[in-house]
């Protein structure tokens, strides 16, 4: 598991803040370099602890300062940090991304194809159980925790 670098990233959006007092040669409003670029979507990856103004705050800085040429390229880029420093990861389908969810909620979740009338199904495997009741209990969590509608225990 990476380590946080909320710490890092938020020193890294007072860096980006401090980029306003600066002009391009043009005198232009400054515009990061590549490296500057990639160390704080980097570092924003990893802020598993950021606070939600930090989102606001790097979707903001990276119009300012970051070279997109339209907003939708600047929310994909804070998106795609964001998912990855609460999961770990950058999820591409629903198969990837509800265990990836489960398990940075702390569950042992894992995924499985099954083939059901000609048709693919996704299972996601959630926990092992030795007895009934406590499979009861986390398909019971699951429903009111998680909002998973459709947990339901399994025998196999």
């Amino acid at each position: 598991m990476q380590t946080d670098t909320t710490p890092e990233f938020e020193a890294e959006l007072a860096q980006w803040d401090g980029f306003a007092t600066q002009q391009n040669r043009d005198g232009s409003i400054y515009t990061a370099t590549d490296s500057e670029l990639a160390t704080l979507l980097q570092t924003a990856k990893h802020a598993r602890a950021a606070a939600p103004w930090t989102w606001a705050k790097l979707h903001s800085l990276l119009k300012r300062h970051g070279g997109f040429k339209n907003d939708k390229d600047i929310r994909q880029e804070v998106t795609r940090a964001r998912v990855h420093a609460s999961l770990g990861c950058n999820p591409h389908t629903v198969q990837e991304f509800v265990p990836a969810w489960l398990s940075a909620k702390g569950y042992d979740a894992s995924t499985a194809t099954k083939q059901v009338s000609g048709a693919t199904w996704y299972v996601v495997r959630v926990g092992r159980f030795r007895d009934r009741t406590a499979a009861k209990a986390l398909e019971t969590k699951l429903r009111s925790e998680e909002g998973l509608e459709a947990a339901s225990v399994i025998v196999q």
